[in-house]
């Protein structure tokens, strides 16, 4: 999500203006990356956001990136049960690993 959110940010709004868009997308499991003409680019993402279908092509990923049973917030709940020994361990420079 956060690096959707800056592909908008930071590509789609700074580089709207100009001749080639550099986008990345997901296929066959993979990330990949690809420079676009800004018309081509206008071309795929137009029925996005001129049609309204933003919000249904969204609110799946939202839902799933906020699932607390993801490990990204299993983890981040156990870092939230040691905060106070992770800060100790990081100020002194120890290993602090997380395992789920």
């Amino acid at each position: 999500m956060i690096d959707l959110r800056n592909q908008w940010t930071h590509g789609y709004l700074v580089n709207r203006h100009r001749n080639h868009v550099s986008v990345k997308y997901s296929q066959d499991g993979k990330i990949k990356y690809e420079k676009l003409s800004s018309s081509k680019y206008s071309e795929i993402t137009r029925e996005l956001f001129e049609n309204g279908k933003l919000d249904e092509t969204i609110q799946p990923l939202i839902k799933r990136a906020l699932d607390p049973s993801h490990r990204y917030w299993q983890a981040v709940g156990e870092l939230q049960k040691h905060d106070q020994e992770m800060y100790r361990i990081l100020r002194d420079g120890e290993i602090f690993n997380i395992s789920v």
